[in-house]
């Protein structure tokens, strides 16, 4: 959201405004309120838009099933707004078992909320927007003439200012990870995610390979409790095994500078960010072979298609098999987005449309 709100403030500031708002109900109706996304305030005064404005819903926001009930949006149209809403995935819909009870209900709540009163849905890849319009055959949903388009996010790290402006980098612990062949997954640990796949396949790595690190970035999620447990008690914690949470985007660029690979052994995505960003880093790219990871890096990856291959897979690219060589950050394995790119998109797409 702040890269796009940047991008798209650069690309239209001769022919309109670009502005972020926030959802409250202090008064107790639901409005939008003008905000400052940098100091993270709210102003007092109240969007009341006016024909030929956009809003963009950017992030998935839940909140959002109250007020369209409510008929905000509804309100909004008959003043000449086009509504739109950005789909991450529908993973809690379509897989239900990765998620907490009560997470599948209000996603589908939320999904049928959106696609009841957006003009148009926006999606993160033509897979996520695949999976929206079968499911609405499916659920016979009527779409009637909305609109439905998609883009990949950008991963021009070093353009942008990190907005954490925090300076937590471990430099020992990078330099550990530097010092040996290491592996990187960037995710929250939770159900799809393949952490405890990921740890079997390397406590076989291991009993063959001493200079091998791999590290876990990101926070601890849900139903993961034994993963947690695991990783907490591992024997070679802190010293071929990492477990980084809560670092920030400086920290998490270091460790892309530092690592070889970048495993993401997931079952399912909406896109898959760290993807690009390890791509756009020059690692090389150990991924399962899902349809969504198809897509975004193509042929630029090494695919495994259980995690029983998984070992496989990574012995043969210890082994110099798929041409492995120490960290090239310099030569981006394949060509990616940059925000901006991402942003052009959206303008053509979704608001000069």
């Amino acid at each position: 959201v702040f890269s796009l709100f940047e991008e798209l403030k650069l690309l239209t500031q001769a022919d309109c405004k670009v502005t972020p708002v926030a959802l409250t109900s202090a008064s107790g109706l639901w409005h939008f309120h003008y905000c400052n996304l940098y100091e993270g305030t709210v102003e007092d005064n109240i969007v009341v838009p006016i024909a030929g404005d956009v809003f963009l819903g950017l992030d998935l926001n839940t909140q959002v099933i109250s007020p369209i009930k409510a008929g905000l949006f509804d309100d909004w149209r008959k003043r000449g707004t086009k509504i739109v809403f950005t789909v991450h995935d529908i993973l809690p819909i379509t897989n239900s078992e990765w998620f907490p009870p009560t997470v599948p209900k209000v996603h589908e709540e939320w999904l049928r909320a959106i696609l009841e009163t957006g003009d148009h849905i926006l999606s993160v890849s033509e897979t996520t927007q695949n999976g929206v319009l079968a499911w609405t055959q499916e659920e016979r949903i009527e779409i009637g003439d909305k609109e439905f388009s998609w883009f990949h996010h950008g991963s021009d790290f070093d353009s942008h200012t990190p907005f954490d402006g925090e300076n937590d980098v471990d430099f020992g612990t990078v330099a550990k990870i530097k010092d040996k062949i290491s592996f990187l997954h960037v995710s929250t640990i939770e159900p799809r995610k393949g952490h405890w796949a990921t740890l079997d396949a390397f406590d076989k790595i291991w009993e063959s390979y001493e200079d091998v690190v791999l590290v876990f970035v990101g926070a601890k999620g849900w139903m993961c409790k034994k993963v947690v447990s695991r990783i907490d008690n591992h024997p070679y914690l802190n010293e071929k095994l990492f477990w980084l949470s809560g670092i920030s985007d400086s920290y998490l660029n270091e460790i892309y500078e530092s690592v070889d690979c970048l495993i993401h052994p997931s079952e399912g995505e909406g896109f898959g960010l760290s993807l690009i960003e390890g791509a756009q880093k020059g690692l090389k790219l150990i991924v399962r072979d899902i349809p969504i990871f198809r897509e975004v890096v193509g042929g630029a990856a090494v695919y495994f298609q259980s995690d029983k291959h998984m070992v496989a897979v990574i012995e043969d690219w210890l082994a110099d098999k798929y041409g492995k060589h120490k960290n090239c950050n310099s030569n981006p394995v394949f060509s990616t987005n940059s925000w901006n790119e991402s942003a052009q998109i959206i303008l053509r797409d979704v608001v000069r449309n």
